[in-house]
């Protein structure tokens, strides 16, 4: 908002862009934010440069990370875990089909408790579907 502000008068602005300007910044829209996929995180980056990448993201003001139980092996949940970042991150994670996986809702299940487990937290914040299963229909997931 402060960027339209600082660049546009409403005297020349008409429309939803004008309508947007009008809004006190407490109704506004959020903006979309910057999340930082983990997928490296022990494998082309060892546990320092993880902690690093993460401190240096949270100090620039972002706080949400996404990452995947079967990232690494399960090495960059532990990882993360071991960083005990807490409220400071809201964490995204997912189930997958694979491996041995399903999207059924058991398997779904058990791959969430353990992503819990591994990050070390007693939630997240978005967990999602890392792909199709083809042999499990969305419904039943």
């Amino acid at each position: 908002m402060s960027v339209l502000r600082s660049r546009l008068s409403p005297r020349t602005v008409t429309g939803p862009v004008r309508a947007l300007m009008s809004l006190s910044a407490a109704a506004a829209p959020q903006l979309p934010g910057t999340v930082l996929g983990t997928m490296e995180f022990g494998r082309r980056m060892d546990e320092k440069c993880s902690g690093e990448t993460v401190r240096d993201f949270l100090r620039r003001g972002h706080e949400e990370l996404d990452t995947a139980l079967m990232y690494a092996e399960g090495e960059t949940e532990r990882i993360l875990g071991r960083m005990e970042l807490g409220s400071q991150v809201k964490m995204a994670t997912k189930a997958n089909p694979w491996g041995g996986n399903t999207l059924k809702p058991e398997s779904v299940r058990q791959q969430l408790e353990k992503s819990l487990q591994q990050l070390q937290t007693p939630s997240v914040h978005l967990f999602y579907l890392h792909a199709p299963d083809h042999q499990t229909p969305v419904e039943e997931t």
